[in-house]
């Protein structure tokens, strides 16, 4: 009856053994899936920020390069801030001003966005993303 016990004891311990190592497999394979999981998802939701940055920064660029001017770019002047020293080329160049300055405030913020989404990959990607990268920078610097 004793080595009755014995040997079911040992059948449990194995069981018990065999089941912590089954389990341990399972979950290091369960972390494995998660990783990659959330590395390509982190890298997708990169890749679309930065997309969304660069269709920012066309339609920012097109509105800068549209030659009309819209009313409601102008800078409103109350009657008592004329300056009636100022020629009307001055004045002129003033308002353009204005308006060129209101124009690329999104230019900036989308560059800025994308200079951050670029930086993103280049820790994630690695330093190659500088290759894929150039002519986006070629094609900016025709803008700027």
């Amino acid at each position: 009856m004793e080595i009755l016990l014995k040997i079911v004891g040992l059948i449990r311990d194995g069981c018990i053994t065999i089941s912590t190592i089954i389990g341990s497999c399972v979950a290091l394979k369960g972390l494995s899936i998660w990783r990659k999981e959330l590395k390509g998802k982190t890298e997708y939701e990169l890749a679309r920020r930065m997309l969304i940055s660069a269709y920012k920064w066309k339609d920012a660029m097109e509105f800068v390069r549209n030659p009309f001017t819209f009313t409601f770019e102008y800078e409103d002047h109350p009657l008592d801030q004329i300056n009636s020293n100022k020629t009307a080329q001055e004045e002129k160049y003033k308002e353009f001003l204005h308006i060129y300055e209101n124009r690329l405030k999104p230019v900036v913020e989308a560059m800025r966005d994308l200079k951050i989404g670029i930086a993103e990959a280049k820790a994630l990607w690695g330093e190659e993303m500088e290759e894929y990268i150039k002519p986006f920078r070629k094609c900016v610097s025709k803008f700027m």
